[in-house]
């Protein structure tokens, strides 16, 4: 990995991780176009090989190998398709974060994290049935959505938390060719920083504003 890349990747995850909560705005666009690509994809893959995607799950071959079978075209024509489906479901998300932004929060959630969910058993940390992987998947896009909706601002706080810590972790990690056991404790150490760090600056600004109205004294 360029080294380059590393810091700039590492800046940018510290940012997610300890001012999430302050670029809610523009992060709820760029999760709503990851979604769109993410979900199409899925459903390419799913229409070319339908076999290829439930294999990947109780195989345990690797996110390297979800993203072969994931970014697989066979001509020229497959990629101006990919594309342009790429493109137009995109703006078709960017559109509905505009107007409709609960919506689309609910159907981001719906897809992303599933496919969140997925992982351990991409990577054959957890061998499980095909079915018994795509529930598991599915209760857990539910289950984000109803948190997200009964507890935003937690909610935010813990999965921009979450994201950054891993992100950085990754990273490091990566660079400096660390074991998993290391990746998971940076993880840990990052995630908990950056909540406890967004939690009492949440609870700071609250207070401010309180005080500012005059709803509480200083």
């Amino acid at each position: 990995m360029n080294s380059l890349v590393m810091i700039g990747g590492v800046i940018s995850a510290y940012l997610v991780l300890f001012l999430g909560l302050r670029f809610e705005r523009y992060l709820a666009y760029v999760r709503i176009v990851l979604v769109a690509v993410a979900a199409t994809l899925v459903v390419l893959a799913i229409a070319r090989n339908p076999a290829a995607l439930p294999g990947v799950l109780t195989q345990g071959s690797g996110t390297r190998s979800a993203l072969d079978i994931l970014l697989y075209t066979e001509g020229a024509w497959e990629i101006v398709l990919l594309a342009i489906a790429t493109i137009a479901i995109s703006a078709g998300g960017i559109l509905l974060q505009t107007k409709a932004h609960k919506i689309a929060e609910a159907v981001s959630d719906l897809l992303l994290f599933p496919l969140l969910a997925a992982i351990p058993f991409v990577e054959g940390w957890i061998s499980l049935p095909t079915q018994t992987t795509l529930i598991l998947m599915a209760i857990a896009g539910v289950l984000a959505m109803a948190v997200h909706v009964a507890k935003p601002t937690a909610f935010l706080i813990w999965t921009t938390s979450l994201t950054g810590g891993a992100v950085a972790a990754l990273l490091f990690t990566r660079f400096y060719f660390l074991p998993l056991w290391v990746f998971l404790g940076m993880t840990a150490l990052f995630s908990i920083s950056g909540i406890v760090s967004q939690t009492l600056g949440h609870n700071s600004r609250m207070k401010n504003e309180r005080i500012m109205k005059g709803e509480e004294s200083a």
